[in-house]
């Protein structure tokens, strides 16, 4: 049968993608498996008890983008906010598109996948936030992160010639600021609020889930 809410295949009546997951909410292991290309296990069947149907599948209370049990974000609230790309793709159905696009074309959507990610330069319209290429444009993190920097580095060097550098580190920041969206100060805000506003480790990591700025980041 086919999902009504995402075209997926159903298990036991059970959607098998997790309503934020556009690669089909696989496990660790698989991920280990079709990255070393080898054929991952099939899971052991366990017996139905809290998050578990009667046929073995899993469903999960809570999600990798920070909502459900362990998030102070209800579930539909996040789930409103989509999958990040237009398509949902099964891991097996992402690696063999990606492999018949060719290395160049995919790394070239890997490589524009970060640039969207960790700036606010304009990428082209087929690039969007698939979590298959945002996983793949890790490798390019570093490439970025130091253009960003040189970025910050060219923006306080021209503004130490002209003001002190107090002033010309206030320049600095603005620049990168405009560059990266705030993306670094935000998950500064996320820390601040954890540890500001939890008192056990599982209360700490519930508030750095929501993405809202509590009172310690304001």
């Amino acid at each position: 049968e086919l999902c009504e809410c995402c075209g997926a295949s159903e298990r036991g009546g059970v959607c098998s993608m997790a309503p934020n997951n556009a690669l089909g909410n696989p496990t660790a292991a698989s991920l280990r498996a079709a990255a070393e290309g080898r054929p991952a296990k099939s899971p052991r069947r366990r017996r139905a008890s809290g998050g578990s149907q009667p046929d073995g599948v899993r469903v999960a209370s809570s999600d990798g983008f920070g909502a459900g049990a362990t998030s102070m974000i209800d579930r539909s609230e996040v789930a409103a906010r989509g999958t990040g790309t237009a398509k949902r793709t099964p891991l097996d159905e992402f690696e063999a598109a990606a492999r018949a696009d060719g290395l160049v074309a995919s790394e070239l959507r890997s490589f524009w996948t970060c640039v969207m990610f960790l700036t606010r330069l304009p990428c082209p319209g087929w690039c969007d936030h698939h979590p298959g290429y945002l996983m793949r444009s890790m490798a390019h993190f570093p490439l970025i992160g130091a253009l960003i920097g040189a970025w910050a580095a060219a923006f306080y060097d021209a503004a130490a010639s002209l003001w002190p550098p107090l002033v010309a580190a206030a320049v600095s920041m603005a620049g990168t600021l405009w560059l990266t969206g705030c993306f670094h100060e935000d998950g500064l805000c996320d820390t601040l609020d954890g540890f500001g506003g939890g008192w056990t480790k599982s209360q700490i990591l519930k508030i750095m889930r929501d993405s809202r700025n509590g009172s310690c980041a304001s």
